[in-house]
This record gives C-alpha cells, structure tokens and sequence, in this order.
C-alpha cells in the first residue's frame, strides 16, 4: 500500500461524487436462494422478470439456477464476498439482444461446481454493450444434457464485449469444445485466463482419446487481449490396456488460439499463448503431442509491444464503506483515474495504446505517480454523494498511464455504488 497524499483520495471521492450526481439510478432487486432477512426473490430469473431497464440485482451466496436476460439493461452483480453458483440440466445463461445505447454488466457469477460444467455464458446479437468482470465460467459437453459442446463463453454478433478479470474454461472432462468462442463480435479481454476443454477419454481397449479444445476460437470479428493467458485444452486420455484388447492413444493438446474462415482481427499485448498437453496413455501405447500455439485460417494476427497495465477497484461498495484502488503499471508512470456513466468501445493502438473503454462525456483527474515498484494503491472510505435513501448507481472505470510520451489503457471495471441502506 503506497503512501499517498490525502489530495489523491479527495480527487477520488470528489470525482466519484462528479459523475454519479446527474444519473438517475433504478430499483434494487436482492436475490437470496435461502431467503434471508432483507431478500426480495430466491432466483436470479425472477429479478430479471420483474426488473425495469436501469435495475440493480444484488445477489447473494448460493446456488442458482441460470437465467436469461433478453433486451432488458441490467445489472447483475455478486454481494460483497458472496459465492454464486450455478446448478442446472440446461446450466446456460444468456445476455441478447441489448439496445444499442445500453449496457448489461455481469459481476462475480462463478465458481462453477467442480462436478458439472453449470457456469456457461453465452452472449448473442446485442447492439448495447456487455461487461463481465471477475467472473468464472465453465464450458458443456456434447451428450452430458443433450446439448452441442458449448464454450465457457460465447459470443455472437456483439458490438462492444469488454471481459476482465476472469476465468473462463471448457469443460472439465469429455469435451472439446473452446474456453471462449467468437463470432463477428467487437471484444476486448483483459487480465483474464482461457482454457479450452479436455477431450474425451478412450474407452477401455484399442480408443484414442480425443483432441483438447481450443483455448480461444475466433471464427470473425475484431479481438483484443491485453495482460491475459490463453492455453489449449488437455487430449483425452487413451483407453486403459485389457487382457485380450491392447490399450489407446492419447489424444492430441489443443490449440491455444485459433483464427477462422471469416477474416478475425485479433491483437495481443503481453499475453501468452500455450499449446494444451497431450492426453496420457498405458505404458503399451503413446500419450498424445502437444497441440500447437496458433491455427490461422484466415485474417490477421498482431502483437502490440510492451507490458500490460492493470486496474482494480472494489464493487459492490456501499456509501460509507471502504473502498480499494490499485494502478498497476511501470515504475515513474503517471497514473490517471477515467470514469463514465456508460461504456464504449474503441480500438487506440496508436500513440493511446488499448482499448478506450468509456462512453462520452467522461471524468479524468491525475491520481499520482507509480512507485518503484510500478503500483499506487490506496484504501479511503467512500462519501454518501446521492443523500439519504437513493437508490444504486453503476459506473464504468478505466485507468490512462502516461510515461515517455506514450498513454497506455488498463482494462476496464464497473463500480456497483450501493445506498448504505442495502441489506
């Protein structure tokens, strides 16, 4: 924690303050599986039946069922601290056919259960903007409900798709499906890690296992991924030896990032691709070859030099309450705190190197120098700029840090400002 001057804490709060006073905020919705005391609905589907555009839902601990929000913008934000997962047959939650204009934001959903792929996102048609945030996401195998193999995340026909901070995997065991599949989508991916599914193991005998999935799999659109990791799936393992039937091979790594038929444009800035492990095998037979780091069919594939830079800030928070802020960047950058009431989505990999995440008009304000180890970190508690009983607000963040005549992006967080009279 550095040891900032109070005028970078003020210059926060003050610019918080700011930008939240003109919004007009919407309902709180605060879901609860068990029903606890200041609870409205036990599922996350019911909130979004009975939400309005503009509406909060806050929800806490437990396992729920998934939930489809359709031309409605909300958002859906894990409490502080609560562990949210996901349990179902059919365990797919969809985000479609946002509003150009509008914004859905998807905070802390996830972990998945170890024993079911139940955390799977899938995101279709939305001209408005979706964010998701320090979520964990789990992909679906062929077969298992019925359904095709389905990535942890996929996304088709989106304008703006900002994903940070998050984990996002094929499925477990048995499928070879992608961690994250694309498809004529604009998205930028920050500080995020993508794996794509294991293969399915050989049965018993003379089966091979099958191939990993791929980590990320981008059939067209344009994809920019800064300070994240993107490995290919695991193969199958080969079928055990029997007596009278000789064993199976080990199916093949998967391919950490692959590029399709329809022209994608992805560019990386300091994130690593890894090719999947083969699958294992009997000592009779052979495990499986690595998968290979890239597949590119079509398109372009760039990498943008220099490191990452990073941002968090805690949500939900609410008034009263501390919040954390961390810059993370090379030492002697000048760091600058950027907020609005809305996201947006434009590529900058000129002189402003990123993605600029923000809707117009936005607030920046210097919040102070990186210290020798690249960070400036401080913890204030936030003022009650909305007056007694208002209801939430959320508001988009990006840090801007400046050194050697350069401006580089961080990606980007929303803040989920909560009344203090939240339960």
């Amino acid at each position: 924690m550095s040891s900032q001057t109070p005028r970078f804490v003020t210059a926060l709060v003050a610019l918080l303050a700011l930008v939240a006073a003109p919004l007009c905020a919407g309902t709180i919705w605060i879901v609860d599986v068990n029903g606890g005391p200041g609870s409205d609905l036990l599922q996350i589907q019911d909130a979004v039946d009975i939400a309005v555009g503009g509406d909060t839902i806050l929800v806490r601990s437990g396992t729920y069922l998934p939930f489809t929000i359709d031309a409605k913008p909300l958002v859906v934000s894990a409490d502080v601290g609560a562990e949210v997962l996901f349990f179902s047959s059919n365990p797919i939650s969809f985000v479609k056919n946002i509003p150009a204009g509008q914004r859905v934001v998807l905070s802390g959903l996830g972990p998945a259960p170890a024993i079911l792929p139940a955390a799977v996102v899938r995101l279709e048609q939305n001209d408005g903007a979706v964010w998701l945030q320090d979520c964990h996401l789990r992909g679906m195998a062929q077969g298992l409900f019925g359904e095709p193999d389905i990535a942890g995340l996929s996304i088709s026909e989106c304008a703006n798709v900002m994903v940070s901070d998050c984990t996002i995997a094929g499925v477990f065991a048995g499928s070879d499906d992608a961690g994250v599949e694309i498809e004529s989508s604009k998205v930028a991916i920050h500080d995020s890690v993508i794996v794509g599914g294991k293969g399915s193991n050989g049965a018993a005998g003379l089966v091979d296992g099958s191939p990993g999935g791929a980590g990320l799999l981008v059939h067209s659109g344009q994809v920019y991924l800064s300070g994240s990791s993107v490995t290919g799936g695991t193969g199958g393992d080969g079928g055990p030896f029997e007596v009278v039937i000789l064993c199976g091979n080990g199916g093949p790594g998967g391919t950490a990032l692959v590029l399709g038929d329809g022209q994608p444009q992805v560019t990386l800035r300091d994130t690593t691709l890894t090719a999947g492990p083969g699958g294992g095998a009997d000592a009779l037979c052979d495990p499986g070859p690595e998968g290979l780091v890239t597949e590119i069919s079509s398109g372009s594939l760039d990498t943008l030099p220099g490191d990452a830079r990073s941002f968090s800030m805690t949500s939900p928070v609410r008034e009263l309450e501390t919040i954390t802020v961390t810059f993370t960047g090379a030492p002697g950058e000048l760091a600058f705190g950027l907020l609005s009431s809305g996201p947006s989505l434009q590529f900058t990999f000129g002189s402003l190197g990123g993605a600029f995440l923000l809707a117009s008009p936005f607030q920046a304000i210097l919040l102070g120098v990186l210290d020798g180890n690249g960070e400036l970190s401080f913890t204030t508690s936030t003022v009650d700029p909305f007056g007694p009983g208002v209801l939430p607000l959320t508001l988009h963040a990006q840090a801007a840090f400046q050194g050697g005549g350069e401006v580089a992006l961080s990606g980007g967080r929303a803040l989920v400002l909560l009344d203090d009279s939240t339960p």
